[in-house]
């Protein structure tokens, strides 16, 4: 479901509209004030998921490669389940950093971590979708370095 979700999103491709931009730029600003109002054991505490809401951001701007280096290199939706995020939303957060990883050319490290959740939920189309492409992008890769070798 969440997938389907996903594909429609128009953030998906860096699509969003300049509203839908200066929106979220206005929810980001609103965040950081409210924070900033929160004692500083509160404000540690949210720090992760200020990232992960700039992450979606620039995201939605189709910075991909800011929003992934916002993220790390080993991000894990899990980890936001503290804040109160839903198991859907928590999946929704970990395909979107998959579609960064492949949209930012990682996709070594795509296909390991979708394969990964695959075995863990099997009946997740979307996620086989995303690895398919994450190996036909391989086979690409493949190909080109072959073509460079060659010549």
């Amino acid at each position: 479901m969440h997938g389907a979700v996903l594909q429609r999103c128009p953030a998906r491709k860096g699509e969003a509209s300049t509203g839908a931009v200066d929106k979220g730029e206005d929810l980001l600003k609103g965040l950081r004030f409210r924070i900033s109002k929160m004692s500083k054991k509160k404000q540690q505490a949210m720090q992760s998921g200020m990232l992960l809401a700039e992450a979606v951001y620039e995201y939605g701007k189709g910075n991909y490669k800011e929003a992934l280096e916002l993220l790390g290199p080993d991000f894990e939706a899990n980890n936001f389940k503290t804040i109160g995020a839903s198991d859907e939303q928590l999946d929704v957060f970990n395909e979107v950093w998959y579609v960064m990883l492949l949209n930012t050319g990682q996709v070594i490290k795509a296909i390991e971590v979708i394969g990964k959740r695959i075995k863990m939920r099997k009946g997740a189309p979307f996620m086989w979708r995303l690895l398919e492409r994450g190996y036909a992008m391989s086979n690409l890769l493949h190909r080109q370095l072959n073509l460079e070798i060659v010549n």
